[in-house]
């Protein structure tokens, strides 16, 4: 049987150093190639969230519209707790905010894509401070 030389056994190991370096450079490239699979389903999760804002915005409306004789609140006067005032006076947030008993949280207003609003904490008066 025969041995190979003590210097060429120490040429073919690899320090801790080396294989850290090559792990780097993997990692790297895995990121680097899969980013733009990672970033559509990222974007399709936020349609997602958006459409669903929406539903249960229309679910609030539909729930509003049973509870109050098929009438949407700004079909009802404001006395009879409705917000058929406010529209005439451009005050549109209103009608979201007699509806906070539907809506569990202002949040769901603002879809999670749009970067030039903000979404209220509250209903009132942060609500009518996001005009």
């Amino acid at each position: 049987m025969r041995t190979r030389p003590a210097k060429l056994r120490a040429t073919i190991g690899l320090s801790i150093l080396e294989v850290l370096l090559i792990c780097g450079v993997l990692v790297v490239l895995t990121f680097w190639l899969l980013g733009p699979v990672l970033a559509r389903r990222f974007a399709r999760s936020s349609r997602v969230n958006c459409a669903n804002n929406l539903k249960q915005t229309g679910l609030a409306f539909k729930t509003w519209v049973l509870d109050n004789g098929d009438k949407f609140p700004m079909e009802v006067a404001s006395t009879s707790g409705g917000t058929l005032g406010a529209t005439n006076a451009g005050q549109l947030f209103t009608h979201f905010m007699v509806m906070s008993n539907e809506l569990s949280t202002p949040k769901i207003l603002v879809c999670p894509n749009d970067q030039r609003r903000t979404a209220a904490a509250n209903f009132w008066p942060a609500l009518s401070e996001h005009v």
